[in-house]
């Protein structure tokens, strides 16, 4: 049975951070995003700063948690046998395992799956709130942006390594 691999799952949950970093800086889409979000520079200077950077951060090690169920198949199995007696789900999970659990665990497979969630779940998510803030689209595309990269990334470590 595979397990979850903690120190996968923190260095998937670095890359939000430091996409962010990227991708909401000058050389990227800072100009940008604050013209469509209508803030500033100034006040982009947040008083608690530590605290902003440790939530993201959890947050981010949330995301990457619930995103190895969705980008390693083989995650999902024990809960096909849950509440058979425990001899017989140890003998299925062992066989399917042993007979499939190197299946589709590559960097592409899950970086495709970290798309398709961005596409499918995020993408509606955004969108909703930014139809109802009455947001552009590129604001909703800059954000967009992002999370498909940083799940497609975090999806294909998470795939690769767990």
């Amino acid at each position: 049975m595979i397990q979850s691999n903690f120190l996968v799952l923190l260095a998937a949950a670095a890359v939000p951070m430091i996409m962010g970093m990227l991708w909401y800086s000058p050389l990227l889409f800072a100009n940008v995003w604050m013209k469509e979000a209508n803030i500033t520079v100034g006040e982009m200077k947040p008083a608690k700063f530590a605290l902003i950077l440790s939530t993201a951060f959890l947050f981010s090690l949330m995301i990457a948690n619930t995103l190895q169920f969705v980008v390693i198949h083989q995650m999902s199995l024990p809960s096909i046998v849950f509440g058979l007696p425990k001899a017989e789900q140890e003998a299925f999970l062992t066989s399917t395992m042993q007979k499939y659990g190197h299946q589709f665990r590559t960097f592409k497979h899950g970086a495709l799956h970290g798309f398709i969630f961005t596409l499918f779940t995020v993408l509606p998510l955004i969108a909703m709130h930014c139809l109802y803030e009455k947001k552009s689209v590129k604001y909703v595309l800059i954000h967009l942006g992002y999370w498909a990269v940083s799940l497609t990334l975090m999806g294909g470590i998470i795939c690769q390594w767990t």
